[in-house]
């Protein structure tokens, strides 16, 4: 009996030991970011920066390039997740000639801005994004018509802006929309995510991204000689900035916008979707169910073509949007 008594007691002192060490062993580890530069040391000489709600959002200007004498539309232009400006490297010169193109990053991506602390507003959720493309727009755009050009989750984001503005914006480029597909934490996950010893650990697991986001790039990527080491560098570049792990889940946790999938009728705005058929990211039946959802829509299905297909093929992409110039702008 006295055996069984002292088992008993070792047992509850080691699952008491067990719960401290499970409580606070979390806070021994450092949480300390790979990156080591700047936002702006990182963006180099000559980057240009938009302060929104005092987060400097950078974004890349080419002015109309065409040859019509008339006030050219202004083209925005939003990136995926993971993604930056130098996504559209190959397609935003050549698009400047329906034109004046702005791109932008988001904050958690790029060379913008990765606030750690902030009153008001999450600077990472939605509804600032939001914010952030009528600041572009009330910048840049002035009487002209807008046009929004989004890729993956960027589509989403073009989509809900549209859907919110419906006299603002003229017509919109959904480049493998992820709009039907879920995105981020479920809901049911974001309370464990804000225990403490879960947050003080998150950062360090997404710092794992820079371990395997080759292999990531690679399933984006149906031609895999389209990656080449300069592709892969540009992708890395952002990875310099200090504290872009903590951004990074921080743009996992923030505020999402729900309703769009079930106000999708509601989108009437001439709309371009754009599709790799060989896209895993956001299956190309999913952009093709998607046309069926849209009102008022084209789609264009690049042959033997990944997530990226507007880094794959970008002529390709280029003529369906020259060759449906009328309906677009």
């Amino acid at each position: 009996m006295l055996n069984v008594r002292l088992i008993m007691l070792i047992l509850k002192r080691l699952a008491v030991l067990a719960m401290a060490l499970l409580l606070t062993v979390p806070f021994f580890i450092p949480n300390q970011s790979s990156g080591t530069r700047s936002y702006k040391e990182a963006a180099g000489a000559g980057a240009t920066f938009l302060a929104v709600n005092q987060v400097n959002v950078h974004y890349q200007e080419l002015e109309y390039s065409g040859d019509c004498h008339c006030k050219a539309p202004l083209i925005v232009m939003l990136h995926g997740f993971g993604a930056s400006n130098f996504t559209w490297r190959d397609i935003a010169a050549p698009l400047s000639k329906f034109g004046r193109v702005v791109a932008f990053e988001r904050p958690a991506y790029g060379f913008t801005e990765r606030p750690t602390t902030w009153t008001g507003e999450n600077p990472y959720g939605d509804a600032f994004i939001m914010k952030i493309i009528s600041r572009v727009i009330n910048r840049f755009g002035g009487d002209r018509k807008i046009v929004l050009v989004g890729h993956s989750a960027g589509a989403n984001l073009a989509a809900q802006y549209a859907l919110q503005n419906p006299t603002r914006v003229h017509s919109l480029v959904l480049m493998a929309p992820a709009i039907l597909a879920s995105g981020g934490l479920p809901d049911w996950a974001k309370p464990i995510a804000y225990v403490p010893q879960i947050a003080h650990l998150a950062p360090v697991l997404v710092g794992q991204i820079a371990q395997y986001g080759d292999a990531i790039i690679r399933s984006s990527f149906y031609d895999q000689e389209a990656i080449t080491a300069s592709v892969l560098a540009g992708y890395h570049s952002p990875l310099q900035i200090k504290g872009w792990e903590a951004a990074l889940w921080q743009a996992t946790l923030a505020p999402r916008n729900a309703d769009l999938r079930v106000r999708l009728s509601e989108i009437q705005q001439p709309t371009l979707l754009i599709t790799g058929d060989q896209d895993t990211i956001v299956p190309t039946w999913q952009t093709r169910k998607l046309s069926h959802l849209l009102p008022n829509n084209q789609i264009v299905v690049v042959p033997r073509a990944g997530h990226l297909a507007h880094e794959e093929y970008p002529s390709s992409v280029l003529a369906a949007i020259a060759k449906r110039a009328g309906y677009l702008f």
